[in-house]
C-alpha cells in the first residue's frame, strides 16, 4: 500500500512540476511578444488615398506649424503606386517597398493608415498624414489639441506597432 501511495505521490508531483514548466514557458512567450511591439498613439492629421493631396498637405503644415518632415526616404512609386523606398536604396531588402514609421517621432511623414490598425493588408487602405507616434497618451492628445485649429480631421489612433527586428 505504502508503494503505491509513494507512485501516486510522484505522480502528482510530477504533474505539478510539469504544469509549472508550462506556465513559465507561456509567460515567457508572453514577455518576448510584447517585447516586440508597443502600445503606442498615432496622431493623425488626415487620411487619403492621394499621395500628392497629403503630400502638400504635408509641406503646407510643416511650415505652418514649425513641425519637421521626416520621408525616411521614401517617396511615391507611379508605377506600382505605393509609398517606398527607392529601388536602388542601401538596404536591398527594402529596396523598392514600403518600410512604415515604427518608433516614437514627432515629425511629419506619410504612411500607410492600415499598418497602424493591425491589419496584414496595410498597403491597399488610405495613406494617413502622421505628426506623433508616441507611447505617452497625453503628449498625444496634447499634440492632438494643438494642430485641431489647423486641422479639424485630426484623431488619435491608438496602436500595437512592431518594433522588433525586421531584417
Amino acid at each position: 500500500m505504502k508503494k503505491h501511495i509513494i507512485i501516486l505521490f510522484l505522480f502528482f508531483v510530477n504533474l505539478m512540476v510539469n504544469a509549472q514548466e508550462e506556465v513559465s514557458i507561456q509567460e515567457e512567450a508572453i514577455a518576448l511578444e510584447n517585447a516586440m511591439y508597443s502600445n503606442s498613439y498615432v496622431v493623425i492629421l488626415e487620411t487619403s488615398n492621394d499621395y500628392f493631396a497629403l503630400r502638400k498637405k504635408m509641406f503646407n503644415l510643416s511650415k505652418e506649424l514649425n513641425i519637421e518632415i521626416d520621408t525616411m526616404d521614401r517617396g511615391f512609386d507611379r508605377k506600382e503606386k505605393i509609398i517606398s523606398l527607392p529601388e536602388n536604396y542601401e538596404d536591398i531588402i527594402y529596396a523598392g517597398f514600403y518600410y512604415p514609421r515604427r518608433f516614437n517621432s514627432e515629425t511629419l511623414s506619410l504612411e500607410y493608415l492600415n499598418y497602424y490598425k493591425d491589419d496584414s493588408k496595410f498597403l491597399e487602405g488610405p495613406m494617413a498624414l502622421v505628426t506623433m507616434i508616441t507611447s505617452d497618451k497625453k503628449e498625444a492628445e496634447e499634440r492632438l489639441k494643438s494642430i485641431k485649429m489647423y486641422e479639424k480631421k485630426a484623431f488619435i489612433l491608438q496602436a500595437r506597432i512592431y518594433i522588433a527586428c525586421m531584417h
